[in-house]
């Protein structure tokens, strides 16, 4: 998590389940976009998940997305065309 003050900038949520890290959710507030605090974030969880042990991890971005696969894509993320995602109603 990200504070500026007592105000909420930015939070993430990733995992590791022994075998591959994922990543399930960035958000960065508005106003503090373009100020560092999603790499900041990345960074963080990224040195964490290395620690654990972990060598590789995914995460999801819509197809209309254009602004999260620009952030993730100059952060040396690969988009893989080998994986569906599958989603069931419950």
């Amino acid at each position: 998590m990200a504070e500026s003050g007592n105000r909420l900038a930015g939070t993430i949520i990733g995992g590791f389940d022994g075998r591959r890290g994922m990543i399930y959710h960035l958000a960065v507030d508005a106003a503090f976009r373009q100020h560092g605090v999603g790499s900041l974030l990345m960074g963080e969880v990224e040195r964490r998940l290395k620690a654990k042990g972990c060598l590789k991890c995914y995460l999801m971005v819509t197809v209309d997305n254009d602004y999260a696969m620009h952030f993730y894509e100059t952060r040396h993320w690969e988009r893989m065309d080998s994986i569906y995602t599958y989603s069931k109603e419950l």
